[in-house]
């Protein structure tokens, strides 16, 4: 393999779930590193996705930047109970949504060891804390 799918579906996380990348899903692999950032080139124009780890903060920041589609963003958790915010907004208390007004079934859920956040358009910023 290259490295470009490597970065891009690995450690990056993106990757089409309709043709055209008119859906997508963004999933990172935090695996050892402490940042990663890149573009996935689009027929919209692109996917730009940039997340910084902190372990000894205990933190982790997400921004997505699709140029077009929605999507979802799985948020990874690294096996710890977490609030999420998005935007600055908290939406998940460590056991459910919050502040949200959206339509049953497009609230954050848990999804194996992350928090799965369906219906994603635009950019946004997720992130936990201590």
């Amino acid at each position: 393999t290259t490295p470009v799918p490597a970065l891009s579906e690995g450690v990056l996380g993106v990757r089409p779930t309709a043709p055209g990348y008119r859906r997508w899903r963004v999933a990172p692999g935090l695996a050892d590193l402490g940042w990663a950032q890149g573009r996935v080139p689009t027929p919209d124009g692109g996917l730009a996705v940039r997340w910084v780890r902190d372990r000894e903060a205990g933190t982790f920041v997400l921004t997505v930047e699709p140029s077009g589609g929605a999507g979802e963003v799985l948020v990874p958790l690294a096996g710890e109970r977490r609030r999420v915010a998005v935007d600055g907004v908290l939406r998940w208390d460590g056991d459910r949504p919050v502040n949200t007004s959206a339509e049953r079934g497009s609230e954050p859920r848990l999804e194996g060891d992350g928090l799965l956040f369906p219906g994603v358009e635009g950019p946004h910023t997720f992130a936990w804390g201590p």
